[in-house]
């Protein structure tokens, strides 16, 4: 005689969806019956920003494959690498085509071109204000159509929470000047903060934004007061003399700075690409503001590159290497010829590189690969 299945309590289905590492075991389970399709509308979302504070664990990331072809049946199509089952996902996704996005641990998109956010599973969509409000006049006299906008406008993109939440805060760095700007859902237009050095990245940490200048300077910024403010928050970061990028991200409920190193004598001219091949990675003692170089990242690994950055434990996800950072190609200068050949794994222990191996998934001058943990709803 069979079970019947659709009789387990309803506790105890929720209890088993909170096990899941990877998005497949919730479409699997979800397809069992209707009872267990219920199970999963009365789990609560749980997203990486819970993660981060408590012991419970979360979806694993995915990794956003490049647009294909034109000529390609499948245009429309985006692929995603699952690091969970080392398999390929493909989604119908034509409101990504020939636009730049960065991804989010959040299931989010930030998209430049329709000026919104998506989820790429559910396909909703969340507008933000038209590209054209940037304050771009003073470096941009003359009229710029969205095409070439779209390759000098952002630089980076950072979502505050779920596009869903009242409080949710989207956070871009623009212009060839690296300014700082922000939006909320149903803004008009996008509102400056007003800062006099370039802007190099920006986080968001126990609810408080934070932006990093190239000089080094670390500011925390007030976006509820009128105008946006912002105030120097502890000694300056180490300046890598030769670092080309540096990440800002909570690590165990800590904020650390990582400074990813690309060596030029690797480049390939032709292509003009640059190869990663160190990352140093800083914690900031709160008690003494001083930021301390780390020789391990313990049982860690972070996420860098076309997102906002993050950091799960491997301890938690078998397929994740610990002590490990996960980067993929954010190198600017390089996209026009060869965006998306610098993507691998780096070892913090032995300071080893494992790049993944280039093909026509990767490469793209418009939006290469990027990470994002999706979420079903």
């Amino acid at each position: 005689m069979e079970a019947d299945l659709s009789c387990l309590p309803m506790d105890v289905l929720v209890s088993i969806t909170e096990r899941f590492l990877a998005i497949e075991d919730y479409v699997s389970f979800g397809g069992v019956c209707r009872s267990w399709r219920l199970a999963l509308k009365s789990r609560s979302s749980f997203s990486w920003i819970e993660y981060s504070k408590s012991t419970k664990r979360c979806i694993m990331p995915w990794l956003m494959l490049a647009e294909k072809k034109d000529d390609d049946e499948y245009r429309n199509n985006r692929g995603f690498l699952s690091l969970y089952s080392d398999k390929v996902y493909e989604i119908e996704l034509p409101e990504l085509r020939e636009r730049r996005c960065w991804g989010s641990p959040l299931g989010w998109l930030v998209t430049l071109g329709l000026d919104l956010n998506i989820n790429p599973l559910t396909r909703v969509q969340i507008a933000l204000p038209p590209q054209w409000t940037f304050p771009l006049h003073h470096q941009y006299p003359m009229v710029l159509d969205p095409e070439d906008l779209r390759h000098v406008s952002i630089r980076k993109a950072v979502i505050s929470s779920s596009p869903n939440s009242s409080d949710c805060v989207v956070v871009v760095i623009y212009s060839g000047f690296s300014r700082l700007g922000f939006a909320r859902p149903g803004d008009r237009a996008w509102t400056p903060i007003e800062c006099t050095e370039c802007t190099e990245e920006v986080a968001f940490f126990n609810g408080n934004m934070f932006a990093l200048t190239e000089k080094g300077h670390l500011f925390l910024c007030d976006l509820f007061c009128t105008p946006p403010s912002k105030s120097d928050y502890v000694v300056q970061p180490p300046l890598d003399d030769y670092a080309e990028v540096r990440y800002l991200v909570d690590l165990d409920g800590a904020l650390h700075m990582i400074s990813r190193f690309r060596d030029p004598a690797n480049a390939d001219y032709e292509s003009y690409y640059c190869l990663t091949i160190d990352f140093v990675c800083y914690k900031l003692e709160v008690g003494t503001g001083k930021w301390i170089e780390l020789s391990s990242l313990g049982s860690w690994c972070v996420f860098v590159g076309r997102n906002s950055s993050f950091a799960l434990r491997a301890s938690d996800y078998p397929q994740l290497r610990p002590n490990c950072i996960y980067f993929t190609d954010d190198y600017r200068e390089g996209y026009d010829a060869s965006g998306g050949c610098d993507i691998g794994i780096f070892d913090y222990e032995d300071e080893s590189v494992y790049p993944f191996p280039v093909s026509q998934d990767l490469l793209s001058s418009i939006c290469p690969p990027l990470w994002v943990v999706p979420q079903f709803r």
